[in-house]
C-alpha cells in the first residue's frame, strides 16, 4: 500500500491556485479586450448609421433643388418669410420654383415617434430620414439674397434618436441648374 502512494504524482493545491488564478486574469484581460472592441463596433455603426440617414436626406435635397429654377418662398424658424434676407438662417419650410410645380420642404416634427421634440425633414407628406432627428436645418444663400442667389449652403445636423446620442453635421453647397439668365 504505500509502494503505491508514494508512485502516486499530482498537483498540490497551492499549484492549482497559482494556475486557477493566473488562467482568470489571462481570461479577464481577453475579455476586456473583446468587451471593448464589441463596444467600439456598436457606436461606430451606430455613428455611420447616423451619417448615412443625413446624407441621403442630404442628397435628395439637393438633387430636387439642383433642378429648379430658384427659391420660390422660404420661411425661417419663427415661420417669418426671410425671402428677401442674405445670412444663413434655421429654416422651417423652403419651396422651390421648378416650372410646373413647386418643390416643398418641411422641416418639423416627427409624428411617427410619437415624441414632439424629435424632428425630421420632408419632402411632401414624406420624411427623408427614419429614427434620426434633425436638430436643425439651415441655409445660407451663396451670393445676394434668397430670392436672387443662384445656389444655397445647405448645413444639416442631425443625432440618433436612442440611449446614446451621436451627432453628425453635413454641409453641402447646390447651384441652380435652371436658374433663368
Amino acid at each position: 500500500m504505500r509502494y503505491i502512494l508514494k508512485n502516486k504524482k499530482g498537483f498540490t493545491l497551492i499549484e492549482l491556485l497559482i494556475v486557477l488564478a493566473i488562467t482568470s486574469i489571462v481570461i479577464g484581460a481577453i475579455n476586456l479586450f473583446f468587451i471593448s472592441n464589441y463596444k467600439t463596433f456598436f457606436r461606430a455603426d451606430n455613428q455611420i448609421t447616423v451619417q448615412d440617414e443625413i446624407q441621403n436626406a442630404m442628397n435628395i435635397f439637393i438633387d430636387k433643388a439642383r433642378g429648379s429654377q430658384g427659391i420660390n418662398s422660404i420661411k425661417g424658424k419663427d415661420n417669418s418669410c426671410i425671402l428677401e434676407d442674405d445670412k444663413k438662417n434655421e429654416v422651417k419650410h423652403i419651396e422651390f420654383e421648378n416650372g410646373t410645380k413647386d418643390l416643398v420642404f418641411e422641416f418639423k416634427e416627427y409624428p411617427e415617434l410619437d415624441k414632439s421634440q424629435y424632428k425630421t425633414l420632408y419632402f411632401g407628406n414624406s420624411p427623408l430620414t427614419q429614427n434620426i432627428n434633425i436638430k436643425s436645418f439651415e441655409i445660407e444663400p451663396i451670393s445676394n439674397s434668397y430670392k436672387d442667389c443662384k445656389g444655397i449652403r445647405v448645413i444639416i445636423n442631425g443625432e440618433k434618436i436612442g440611449r446614446d446620442k451621436y451627432n453628425v453635421t453635413i454641409e453641402d453647397e447646390v447651384y441652380f441648374r435652371n436658374y433663368p439668365k
